[in-house]
């Protein structure tokens, strides 16, 4: 009891009110869905001392003054009305009122998405800049491609040498794992439309759908197959039902995670177990729910070590930093993220 008594459990007790109203917004206020980056220690502290100062601050305006107003003494001898169940006049025309004006913006013709996206526009500005095509992948290049490098290098001073031409560099997929047995050499790389003829076969959610036109841009042979809402355990009869169509393809890329947790490895290996042996990509998330993401992450990342076979795009650490690739929700790519998601695939897949 001397515990529970101390002065600042009290304190927080006599706040817990204003302390209820004033976290939510302040926190989601001051975490954007939108961050890439996690915040510091310092960060957290100082946020836990804007919502005490907040609380403090409520309750002396609004808890503290109402509890210093007094009823008037004649009011106390008084007895009070019973309550009744007639509503007043007034009530009744609010309640109207506030009824139609749902009812006509439920089912007025008026383009919400399009206001959103203005909105959305106003607040970020960097949301209408035309979108280009990302060549740069967004973390360093593996150790590969600093071989290729100096492979480029010494082939061109041999060939200075000789006076022969140089040999291109070797490419090599740049992802964080990559499939052991997946053979780029028999894909080819158009750089004047930044495209790979590779015959992709790729299951997502709707972080793929709504990137499909970008990655169907870079990959004109794919077959993309994105849906809202899918969870990871529906993919098993969406791949069956499209392989079956015969959208088999030579690489098979799996986009899913936003919809929900993934409960144990089990369900990514039944995944794996169907593609058959061939060349398989888990891309990572990004969300701003770090319980789900982290977890989800972890779970495609142990998949894969456990099978050669299954490489891991990182789409969250090609994206970290990069709050102009997210929409508002910090999840779904916009524009100018969708090019870069698709260039995220295809540098996985073709190694360029």
């Amino acid at each position: 009891s001397h515990v529970l008594g101390c002065a600042p459990l009290r304190y927080i007790g006599s706040r817990s009110f204003s302390l209820y109203v004033m976290h939510y917004p302040l926190l989601q206020f001051m975490n954007p869905a939108t961050r890439t980056q996690a915040l510091p220690w310092w960060g957290w502290v100082l946020e836990a001392v804007v919502v005490l100062a907040a609380s403090e601050a409520f309750y002396q305006l609004v808890e503290a003054a109402r509890k210093s107003v007094q009823m008037p003494r004649s009011q106390h001898a008084k007895p009070l009305p019973k309550a009744g169940y007639r509503l007043r006049p007034g009530a009744w025309v609010m309640s109207v009122i506030g009824l139609v004006t749902v009812v006509a913006l439920t089912w007025a013709p008026v383009d919400w998405n399009g206001i959103a996206q203005a909105r959305a526009i106003q607040l970020r500005p960097e949301l209408a800049a035309p979108a280009k095509p990302v060549k740069k992948p967004a973390k360093p290049e593996p150790e590969s491609s600093a071989i290729n490098a100096a492979n480029g290098e010494t082939n061109t001073a041999d060939a200075n040498k000789n006076g022969s031409d140089s040999q291109p560099p070797i490419i090599k997929p740049i992802a964080e794992k990559v499939p052991n047995n997946l053979d780029i050499s028999k894909y080819a790389y158009d750089p004047a439309t930044e495209s790979c003829n590779a015959d992709m076969m790729m299951v997502g959610d709707s972080v793929t759908s709504g990137t499909s036109d970008a990655i169907q841009a870079a990959f004109p042979n794919a077959f993309i197959d994105g849906l809202p809402n899918r969870q990871l355990p529906q993919a098993v009869d969406v791949y069956q039902q499209d392989t079956a169509a015969g959208h088999s393809g030579s690489v098979v890329v799996f986009g899913l995670g936003t919809n929900g947790v993934i409960s144990n490895e089990q369900e990514v290996q039944q995944l794996i177990d169907l593609t058959g042996g061939k060349p398989t990509y888990f891309i990572t998330i990004r969300m701003p729910y770090p319980w789900q993401e982290n977890n989800n992450n972890t779970m495609l990342r142990e998949a894969a070590k456990k099978n050669k076979n299954v490489g891991i795009i990182d789409w969250h650490g090609y994206s970290e930093g990069h709050s102009e690739y997210l929409n508002d929700d910090g999840i779904h790519p916009n524009m100018t993220g969708a090019y870069a998601y698709a260039t995220m695939i295809r540098q996985a897949v073709c190694g360029q």
